[in-house]
């Protein structure tokens, strides 16, 4: 299969429902939630059980935000409640360019691109604010301080253990796409003068950012030349960012954007990254680890086939998750595998997805030891689109 063929099945597989879920020693049914007419963008975020779940759903009357939380890793889900968007709307939310959300205890921040003047119509960025766990939402501020209504786009957003948010984008205010970066220390009311992480990168994957403890923030971005994916730092709240290595270095040569980003997370002793490449020898997914930083990262290795795609990555203690999408597993799916000792072995990859429907574009979160939550979403023939979970657990030590 050619690396073409790879990135046309991805781009062209939509969403799976849900089965029955064993990764490890983990057993349980997977759960779905349909929001019709579609769920066309997810995005999930945990504090241990807390965990927030941000949806755009489209409407009749167009796109919006709407928001879930859950306090017992998955168990149970609040009522939907709408977040404001304002008039301006949002601007092309989908898989890979999903509404981001992030928390600190009852503290929340929604993160999405507001429609604007860009070739495409995208422009600046639009956030909403919580203080009460996501009940009521308020209008937040534009984080990008360019005054630009041009494209702004791709965004994460964690928070620190010292309860700031670190926000990265993509934006092309010097030119050229580069990755930027603000931080809020008022659980999003005002924002920092905003800092280029990267000045140059990969037009439009998606990016991750995470933080292993306080004043410290990673982001994970895929590359201008090579494609590959690659990592900067914080190590002062923000202030600067610095280049490190290159998590997996495939050398992959590709003139254009792949539309593919990665997972970062962090165990007690490295640093590892989920990512993917189409470089022809080696096309597929690849979990790699740094324990120096991110200065040097170990020999990549392979998770699941070579039409393993779009991967998020999560860490619990020593443990990992990993899942990803497979557009080569009929209409596509969705599959999970464990480590229990920092991505030294891995358990063989289980299907989470029931072969009726299709999905797509999961992520992982940790929910409490050695727990995890994955989640996606999933269209049933010409059906709605809706999302969907399954709890995953690892076994041995943690």
């Amino acid at each position: 299969m050619t690396t073409r063929s790879i990135i046309a099945m991805a781009l062209g597989a939509v969403l799976l429902p849900a089965g029955v879920a064993r990764v490890g020693r983990a057993a349980a049914p997977a759960h779905s939630h349909a929001s019709p007419p579609g769920v066309v963008a997810l995005d999930v975020y945990a504090q241990g059980p807390v965990v927030d779940v941000l949806t755009a759903v489209q409407t009749a009357g167009g796109l919006e935000l709407r928001h879930q939380r859950s306090r017992d890793g998955g168990g149970s889900w609040s009522a939907e409640h709408g977040v404001p968007v304002g008039p301006e709307g949002i601007h092309g939310a989908h898989r890979g360019a999903d509404p981001q959300v992030a928390a600190v205890r009852d503290r929340l921040v929604a993160v999405w691109t507001r429609p604007g003047t860009s070739p495409w119509g995208s422009g600046a960025l639009g956030t909403a604010l919580s203080s009460d766990g996501g009940r009521t939402w308020r209008a937040g501020p534009n984080p990008a301080d360019d005054g630009s209504t041009g494209g702004h786009g791709y965004a994460d957003v964690v928070a620190d253990a010292a309860g700031e948010f670190h926000l990265v984008w993509l934006d092309s205010r010097d030119g050229g796409p580069g990755l930027r970066a603000a931080v809020s220390r008022d659980a999003g009311t005002t924002w920092s003068a905003n800092r280029t992480a990267q000045a140059r990168t990969c037009e439009c994957c998606w990016n991750r950012v995470a933080s292993p403890r306080r004043g410290v923030a990673w982001a994970l971005y895929r590359a201008d030349r090579p494609r590959d994916m690659a990592v900067v730092v914080t190590e002062d709240g923000g202030a600067t960012w610095s280049p490190r290595g290159v998590a997996g270095g495939f050398a992959w040569s590709f003139e254009g954007c792949p539309h593919v980003g990665g997972g970062l997370a962090f165990t007690r002793s490295a640093a590892s990254a989920l990512v993917w490449t189409g470089e022809e020898s080696r096309q597929g997914l690849y979990v790699v680890s740094s324990r120096d930083g991110g200065r040097a990262w170990g020999a990549p290795r392979r998770l699941g086939a070579p039409s393993a795609h779009r991967g998020d990555l999560a860490a619990s203690g020593e443990a990992l998750a990993a899942a990803w999408d497979d557009p080569a597993a009929g209409a596509g799916a969705i599959l999970a595998a464990t480590s229990p000792d920092g991505g030294r072995s891995w358990t063989e990859p289980k299907r989470l997805s029931a072969p009726s429907a299709s999905a797509s574009h999961p992520l992982v979160v940790a929910v409490g030891p050695g727990r995890f939550l994955v989640a996606w979403t999933e269209q049933d023939g010409d059906g709605p689109l809706r999302w969907a979970y399954a709890p995953i657990a690892s076994s041995g030590p943690r």
